[in-house]
């Protein structure tokens, strides 16, 4: 290629899949796509090879929804950091600063599902602790106030109800209201 070509155009996907659909050739595409993935032993014979993407979705979703709670409250307690950081400091446990610290993206999710109920849970308690420390008298009132408390307390309203004991209880995958 010359160095002035301009490169591959996307478009060119588009108009091959168009092709692809129009003239009923997927099926063969994907027939040769399973025979060379056979011949390089990435399929086995009689093997499970799932064909859709249910529980896949159904992984990426939970993990979504771990990262938004999680993000949402270290957000908030960002911003308090910048508006009150004395009284944040004052107030906030010592292990916020490790579990919030960092970017919840930059940290890795637990993998079992055990753990990761634990994780929602742990994280939502930590919200309702928040929320009980804003209510205080002590608490600086335009703190209450603050887009970011009241978008955490419509995060929490969604994703987390108040069980036994004053527990925080996340609503999952199986068991949810959406």
């Amino acid at each position: 290629m010359e160095l002035t070509d301009p490169g591959f155009d996307f478009s060119i996907l588009s108009e091959f899949r168009s092709r692809l659909l129009a003239g009923g050739k997927e099926e063969l595409l994907l027939g040769r796509l399973l025979e060379q993935c056979r011949a390089r032993s990435l399929l086995k014979a009689r093997g499970l090879q799932r064909t859709d993407s249910t529980r896949v979705l159904a992984a990426v979703r939970e993990l979504n929804r771990l990262e938004l709670v999680g993000e949402t409250l270290r957000a908030t307690l960002n911003e308090l950091a910048t508006v009150a950081p004395e009284w944040l400091r004052s107030v906030a446990p010592i292990e916020w600063f490790d579990r919030y610290g960092r970017r919840i993206e930059d940290s890795r999710l637990p993998s079992k599902k055990a753990e990761r109920t634990a994780y929602a849970e742990t994280v939502g308690q930590d919200g309702y602790r928040l929320f009980r420390l804003l209510e205080e008298k002590e608490a600086p009132a335009r703190l209450t106030g603050l887009p970011c408390t009241e978008f955490l307390r419509r995060v929490w309203k969604r994703h987390f109800r108040l069980g036994e004991g004053e527990k925080a209880v996340f609503y999952s995958c199986e068991g949810d209201r959406f």
